[in-house]
């Protein structure tokens, strides 16, 4: 069971490479332009989130909310940010 969900696992990313290397074959520099574009996108939501994170704690906490809500949400969109710099 433990080798089939780890043969499953490994699938992924050998299926990912495979369709980047069709799609490539077919549209070129289109792909490319978009995959550094797409990056581009993620690393300046991360830079955001990380430059608004402070402000927003600093917010919170004078409120007398938790923090932790905060800390989640930044979480989710760093989370976003990298699953948009990976093809």
């Amino acid at each position: 069971m433990r080798f089939l969900i780890g043969l499953i696992l490994l699938a992924f990313p050998i299926a990912e490479i495979w369709l980047l290397i069709e799609l490539a074959d077919a549209y070129g520099w289109l792909l490319l332009l978009y995959l550094v574009g797409i990056g581009w996108l993620g690393l300046q939501l991360i830079r955001q989130e990380k430059a608004a994170l402070n402000g927003r704690m600093m917010q919170n906490i004078m409120a007398g909310a938790h923090p932790l809500k905060v800390v989640f949400g930044s979480a989710r969109n760093i989370i976003a940010g990298v699953l948009l710099m990976l093809p």
